[in-house]
């Protein structure tokens, strides 16, 4: 994932207009297996907000 929340392919390139949100992204939270908080329900907040940037990400790229 980069930071416009678009997947990424092998290469390290976006996939165009696929955007990776949610525990799909965890690496965000879980970076090396170590997790950056320890307690339940932390991946709730990340969806939303990553969610939210997907949709903003996504109406700007189909709006021009």
């Amino acid at each position: 994932m980069d930071t416009n929340i678009n997947l990424l392919k092998g290469d390290g390139t976006p996939v165009e207009n696929v955007y990776v949100v949610g525990n799909d992204s965890l690496g965000t939270l879980n970076e090396s297996n170590k997790a950056c908080v320890t307690y339940g329900g932390c991946a709730q907040g990340w969806a939303l907000t990553s969610g939210r940037l997907a949709g903003a990400n996504a109406a700007a790229s189909f709006a021009g």
